[in-house]
């Protein structure tokens, strides 16, 4: 990919913080709590979640609030699966905009400041995440 990653530019964390200096790597995943897939996908990466960490990948959850995704539905679907991610909000889109997102669920794995791999976060299975991490890191833009 080569894409720079986006600043870490919360309007608020809904639970949690993180810096990318935090862990080798970061998995940034975009969702909100009216989409389906989102609230499959999540749940699921949660029960992933030291898998994940053993890896040394940390997880942060960016989201946009709205009518149908609310500060409190998002908190209740965090704390219903408990989600031990930490979790922003990005109603500004600053997040989302640099990071070329367009449609939700969507991941980017970050590594030494640089989107390594984009895609759907069901398809970042533990293989593909190793594989991924193995990988050299490619130049930045």
């Amino acid at each position: 990919m080569g894409l720079a990653a986006p600043a870490i530019a919360p309007e608020k964390w809904l639970q949690g913080s993180l810096a990318y200096a935090a862990a080798p790597a970061t998995l940034v995943v975009y969702f909100e709590v009216w989409c389906t897939y989102c609230t499959r996908d999540i749940p699921e990466m949660a029960a992933r979640a030291e898998s994940l960490r053993a890896m040394g990948v940390q997880v942060l959850l960016v989201t946009r609030l709205s009518k149908t995704s609310t500060e409190e539905s998002t908190q209740a679907f965090l704390a219903e699966y408990g989600v031990p991610f930490a979790t922003l909000v990005d109603d500004n889109s600053r997040m989302t905009d640099a990071a070329a997102v367009s449609g939700i669920p969507a991941a980017a794995l970050v590594r030494d400041g640089v989107i390594t791999w984009r895609g759907h976060p069901a398809r970042l299975d533990d293989a593909t995440l190793q594989r991924l991490l193995a990988a050299p890191t490619p130049p930045g833009p």
